[in-house]
């Protein structure tokens, strides 16, 4: 029989790799197992060795392998501790993405009139908003009525609030016009009258305004019943509110001197002469203009020319001055209360024609120079003898110019714009006093954003 080379296995691990200890004896590389051969054949014996210290090779083996195992559970002990980390982290960086900036409103203008705060020129207004962010996310922003101030020259919010709820309209009726506002001299107050029933003194100064009709009759007994109905007098009649209490008992508040008349007292005092005002008079000058048509098809006017009337004013209390703005169609009472009317201009071609701002110094009108519906608004203002001081034509159709706020050489105003076929726009304007010019400043938008809360 020929003779055959086996290779030299390990028993325990069938490794090839061993080192020979002696002429029978070898030991294991791969697991330390050290084994040796008998003379009988095949026969192995084998002794295991725990106690093995390995090579350098088989070091960094096991060295690589213990750095996989290490790694692998460092990984893992990570990832437990970062991962709610990073969910979070991921959580919140998705909220900012998706989380809005600004909330979509659209308002519906009721009024806007330009008053003085602290010296300076601001916009009061009162506007129906609707927040057109989802409503079942969005707690923070209210449908309803607000009323607001802003800074008239850059449009930036002063102070805001919310007057009335959506909800709460059906019980709270909304009814506002630039009619139902007005400024009383005398008193230097600020009055609104809402729905002819609510009466509201705004307060420029604070910026607030606030429900005025219990308070401003809280020592009249006469007014204990509550009111039914409140409007505000018209101007020849005096700086008053004409009210119906719950006794359909009919009075006459007039705040400049906080007498409550009757019916009966109101009709007397408004008609006494100045020898029995007992001293509460004052001389007052007041400017008109006196109208005639251009023919009978037009009411708007023609021919203008301004009035200056003298004449003693019942000192916050009852006048009976009748309508100065139609002098050809009135007559005065003979009270002696007025001192001379005279004309200081003569006539000139205007329709349309109307005083806007007057004082001690000025009186700023407007008019249009024809019927024509593309004729444009121009605004005239006269010193107090009649002369023209400047003229200045608009270049947008500007209407219902109602209250002018006089400041820092300018005469401000809020005007609407209308364009036929196009939405009302609601704009604030500037007169240089010195040249006439006219600048926009802002826009009282119906449809903009606001920041998100």
């Amino acid at each position: 029989m020929g003779t055959r080379i086996k290779p030299i296995k390990c028993p325990n691990c069938g490794s090839e790799k061993h080192t020979q200890k002696d002429d029978k004896c070898y030991l294991c590389q791969s697991c330390g197992t050290e084994f040796y051969i008998d003379d009988d054949d095949i026969n192995i014996n084998v002794n295991h060795h725990f106690d093995y210290i390995p090579t350098s090779n088989d070091t960094t083996e096991i060295g690589k392998k213990i750095g996989i195992y290490f790694f692998i559970a460092a990984a893992i002990a990570c990832a437990f501790i970062l991962l709610p980390i990073i969910f979070s982290s991921t959580e919140k960086t998705s909220s900012k993405l998706f989380q809005k900036d600004s909330i979509d409103v659209n308002d519906n203008i009721y009024m806007a009139v330009t008053m003085s705060h602290k010296g300076n020129p601001c916009l009061f207004y009162i506007v129906n908003r609707d927040f057109s962010s989802d409503r079942d996310n969005d707690t923070k922003h209210v449908d309803g009525v607000y009323y607001g101030f802003r800074d008239i020259k850059t449009g930036k919010t002063l102070a805001e609030q919310l007057l009335v709820s959506e909800k709460a309209k059906n019980s709270y009726n909304i009814s506002l016009y630039n009619d139902n506002i007005r400024y009383f001299n005398q008193a230097h107050r600020w009055f609104l009258i809402n729905s002819e029933r609510n009466i509201f003194e705004i307060d420029p100064e604070q910026l607030t305004m606030r429900d005025v009709s219990k308070s401003l009759f809280k020592n009249k007994n006469a007014m204990s019943t509550g009111i039914s109905n409140a409007q505000l007098l018209y101007n020849e009649y005096g700086e008053g509110i004409k009210i119906v209490n719950n006794l359909a008992e009919m009075y006459y508040y007039f705040p400049g001197t906080d007498r409550l008349y009757t019916e009966d007292a109101f009709n007397f005092a408004k008609d006494l002469p100045p020898s029995e005002l007992n001293g509460e008079l004052r001389d007052s000058i007041y400017y008109c203009f006196e109208k005639k048509n251009a023919s009978s098809s037009t009411d708007k006017g023609g021919k203008y020319r301004l009035l200056k009337i003298h004449f003693k004013y019942h000192l916050g209390d009852p006048q009976n001055r009748y309508n100065f703005d139609d002098v050809t169609n009135t007559f005065w009472v003979n009270d002696g209360r007025l001192v001379s009317d005279r004309p200081i201009t003569d006539w000139f071609t205007a329709f349309n024609a109307k005083i806007i701002y007057q004082d001690a110094n000025y009186i700023l009108i407007s008019y249009n120079p024809n019927l024509s519906e593309t004729s444009m608004p121009v605004f005239q203002l006269r010193a107090t003898k009649g002369n023209i001081l400047w003229t200045q034509a608009s270049e947008e159709p500007i209407y219902d110019v109602d209250f002018c706020t006089r400041s820092n050489g300018q005469i401000w105003f809020e005007g609407e714009v209308r364009y036929p076929d196009n939405p009302t726009q609601y704009k604030v304007y500037s007169l240089n006093i010195n040249n006439g010019k006219l600048t926009c400043h802002f826009t009282l938008a119906e449809v903009h954003k606001i920041p998100a809360k």
